[in-house]
């Protein structure tokens, strides 16, 4: 936990703290470990580097897409602080969150400390989506629906949903699949490994959904991408002032079967989409089933990184074609009758 110094620490650029000269950098280690009740240095670490070369490195918040990019009005730069051992309640042992991968921390042994670093991650977070998707006559969509969560991903799920009661866990998953998929109900729900911290985390779920299916004559059109899909580009067009910071590197896989209405089959398969820039790719395609069916798998994969300003405009055309893709869809049609007396 965060002590009671956070609204001291959470300051702007160049403050002084209040009560307190900083005149050396283990003056300020032994000040905020005793204010904060923690060792950890990753943003202390940043803060000498602005003293040195004038940065602005801390404005880092949840951003444009998520929690990988640098926002442009963010003021607090302590978010990581008080992290380690004790803000990961439901990590495994030994793991190294990405705030203190490769940061700075105080070592204490008995009233002695000593600065190190802590070691560097390269691994991503991931998220395993499996949906089987039944169209139905009013045009809705029977979804079944279960999520794997590995790496930090299953951490921020058991941080939210391990000390809460079950109703209250139906109504943050009813949240999570309205924001990942607009107008959905969730109507059912199971998890599978939540105290089981060296496993990934299972979340099968029965959702209702609107939206997936339209009709065109005799066709219906299915979406192909069903959870993680971008209708808009999360990126602005205006000049960025700010490099790229994706400091937690994620991978997004979602696999969908179509199911077919009795009678119906899948016609020919839309073609394969797929994007890429410095800070990511994505890819989507699909393929018919020999039971009319049809399956659509996609990824969307960033890695730890920072990148200059300047990249702002091929990665907003790398999503441009992300919000094209998701919008590929599968047509299912009148199955062709077997030959009498075949």
């Amino acid at each position: 936990m965060r002590g009671n110094g956070d609204a001291e620490v959470t300051r702007r650029v160049g403050e002084t703290l209040p009560g307190e000269q900083i005149e050396s950098q283990v003056e300020t280690v032994a000040f905020l470990a005793n204010h904060v009740g923690c060792g950890n240095l990753a943003i202390l670490e940043e803060h000498f580097v602005r003293q040195r070369d004038g940065s602005d490195r801390t404005e880092r918040s949840r951003g444009e897409t998520g929690d990988a990019f640098v926002d442009d009005e963010t003021t607090d730069a302590f978010a990581p602080l008080g992290r380690i051992g004790a803000h990961e309640h439901y990590a495994p042992f030994g793991f190294v969150p990405w705030a203190d991968s490769g940061a700075g921390a105080l070592l204490l042994k008995g009233d002695q400390g000593e600065l190190i670093t802590l070691g560097s991650k390269a691994e991503l977070s991931s998220a395993k989506y499996k949906l089987t998707v039944k169209p139905r006559p009013d045009l809705k969509a029977d979804i079944e629906a279960e999520a794997e969560y590995v790496g930090e991903d299953a951490i921020d799920m058991r941080d939210d949903l391990a000390p809460i009661s079950e109703s209250d866990r139906k109504s943050y998953l009813q949240t999570w699949v309205a924001e990942h998929r607009p107008d959905a109900v969730l109507k059912s729900f199971s998890i599978e490994d939540l105290d089981a911290m060296d496993k990934p985390l299972r979340i099968k779920m029965s959702i209702e959904a609107p939206g997936l299916v339209t009709r065109a004559d005799e066709v219906l059109l299915v979406r192909a991408c069903i959870l993680n899909c971008y209708d808009t580009n999360p990126l602005s067009r205006a000049i960025r002032q700010h490099p790229f910071y994706i400091d937690r590197g994620w991978s997004r896989e979602e696999t969908v079967v179509i199911v077919p209405p009795s009678g119906m089959a899948a016609g020919q398969m839309p073609p394969p989409a797929g994007a890429k820039s410095v800070i990511g790719s994505l890819s989507l395609s699909c393929t018919s089933q020999s039971d009319g069916g049809a399956r659509c798998w996609q990824q969307f994969t960033v890695r730890r990184n920072r990148w200059p300003a300047d990249q702002n405009g091929s990665s907003r055309a790398m999503y441009d074609k992300i919000v094209e893709a998701g919008r590929m869809a599968v047509a299912l049609q009148q199955a062709e009758a077997a030959p009498a007396g075949g």
